[in-house]
């Protein structure tokens, strides 16, 4: 709802990610390696959306929770 009342920024955002294990026991054994190097920032962004949809599909939840 805040999206379509344009309460919302929307950013693209560069960032680096690392996959870690789901495994709390989990032990790399090798050394850990500093962070490469990265663009850091962030940019606005138009997001397009169907906001016709997004209404009706509103509606429709609001309307089942009668």
């Amino acid at each position: 709802m805040a999206f379509l009342l344009g309460d919302v920024e929307v950013f693209q955002v560069d960032t680096y990610r690392y996959i870690f294990p789901l495994c709390k026991r989990f032990r790399y054994n090798k050394s850990s390696q500093p962070y490469p190097a990265y663009n850091r920032g962030v940019t606005p962004f138009e997001w397009q959306r169907n906001r016709k949809l997004i209404k009706e599909r509103l509606i429709k939840f609001i309307s089942e929770l009668e």
